[in-house]
């Protein structure tokens, strides 16, 4: 190889390097990504302010469930049966019916068969949902700390 070559291949990797670290101080710098846009607490709340809405979320009422029910209807009993979710409630994971434990069920997808997550659906609607599935479930265990 002549020194020409080696001078041009030399230029070539020191200008791709330099693009590349002009880019990513870029990307980290200018454009914000899925990190920069969840703010801990969400939407300019104190962390106190936080917390008491989501156990606000966690607090089954009557309006809760009824309102859960609708949504269950909407969003999800053309994916799943309800009586298999509740028979699956009832079942295999009546320990993990929880409040939170049947929260995380909805969001994470309900059964085997059904492997969408539900994360499209807000939080506070997902906490209505698992209220009314949890009123299903006969017995359920509690995760509130009295």
């Amino acid at each position: 190889m002549n020194e020409a070559a080696n001078r041009g291949g030399m230029i070539v990797f020191v200008f791709c390097m330099a693009f590349s670290v002009v880019f990513f101080a870029y990307v980290m710098a200018f454009q914000p990504g899925p990190i920069d846009t969840i703010k801990y607490p969400p939407g300019g709340l104190t962390k106190d302010a936080f917390i008491k809405v989501r156990q606000d979320w966690a607090t089954s009422t009557p309006e809760k469930i009824e309102r859960g029910k609708k949504l269950f209807q909407v969003h999800l009993s053309f994916l799943v049966n309800e009586s298999d979710v509740v028979a699956a409630l009832n079942g295999d994971l009546k320990n993990k019916a929880t409040e939170v434990g049947t929260f995380n069920f909805v969001t994470n997808g309900m059964l085997e068969n059904v492997r969408g997550k539900f994360m499209y659906i807000s939080d506070e609607d997902r906490w209505d949902i698992a209220h009314y599935l949890r009123s299903k479930v006969q017995g359920a265990p509690s995760s509130n700390k009295k």
